[in-house]
């Protein structure tokens, strides 16, 4: 698996504070073996997989969820992805929480059918996974709502993302009414304060 790094840390997402390793993946990183980081990911309650797309390395993340699972069942996966790309092998584990953020046309210049792929995203979504939607304008807003209907995806699964003072106020008031997530954007909120 190409790996960037290994840190610990405490989660800061929809799943805050919980005590973590987080294994950094990325096409920069060194190759380190299944069995190299399964020494790590068996010691710790939480694991979290992060940067860019960590399916691409698919067949070596379902190697080290099995491995790890076998020594240590009670390690629970927090897997962040694009929603790009399935999973393979582990898919429908228990101790597997999947972040998907979709990417909205104001995050990408690339065409809708690059940056959403329905049959994977209804998979994620039929999977109960998590949606991330960063929302700085009326128009990631209404991208976002139409996604959510679009793929059926529940309101507990669906966590609005503010990345600005706009998106800060209409996120609010958009969860309240339609039974949506928050998702606290702490970077913003301290930035925000010491200004």
């Amino acid at each position: 698996m190409r790996v960037v790094e290994t840190y610990t840390g405490f989660t800061g997402n929809i799943n805050a504070g919980k005590h973590c390793l987080f294994i950094k993946t990325g096409g920069d990183g060194v190759e380190l073996g299944v069995e190299e980081l399964l020494k790590q990911v068996v010691h710790f309650s939480y694991v979290e997989i992060i940067g860019g797309e960590p399916f691409k390395d698919r067949e070596d993340i379902a190697k080290l969820i099995e491995k790890a699972n076998k020594e240590n069942p009670y390690v629970t996966y927090i897997i962040n992805t694009k929603g790009l790309i399935r999973p393979i092998r582990v898919g429908n584990f228990n101790n597997i929480i999947y972040n998907v953020n979709l990417q909205l046309s104001s995050e990408s210049n690339t065409e809708f059918k690059q940056r959403i792929v329905e049959n994977i995203v209804q998979w994620y979504s039929e999977s109960n996974a998590n949606f991330i939607f960063n929302i700085g304008s009326i128009d990631d807003l209404d991208e976002a709502i139409m996604l959510v209907r679009t793929f059926n995806i529940k309101k507990k699964q669906v966590f609005l993302r503010p990345t600005n003072k706009y998106g800060e106020k209409k996120c609010y008031k958009v969860c309240k009414l339609n039974g949506y997530n928050i998702y606290p954007n702490y970077v913003f909120m301290v930035s925000e304060e010491l200004k």
